[in-house]
């Protein structure tokens, strides 16, 4: 946890907690496919 806490350039452990633990929406899950498939490789 700390090397994310870090890597995200957080100061406290509590607001790395919070998106960690985050799970997107289906909705936000295609838009970032969507995004992804749109970009060449």
């Amino acid at each position: 946890m700390r090397t994310l806490q870090e890597w995200m350039g957080h100061r406290d452990s509590k607001t790395t907690e919070i998106y960690a633990d985050y799970q997107p929406s289906d909705h936000e899950s295609e838009l970032v496919e969507l995004g992804r498939s749109a970009v060449p490789a």
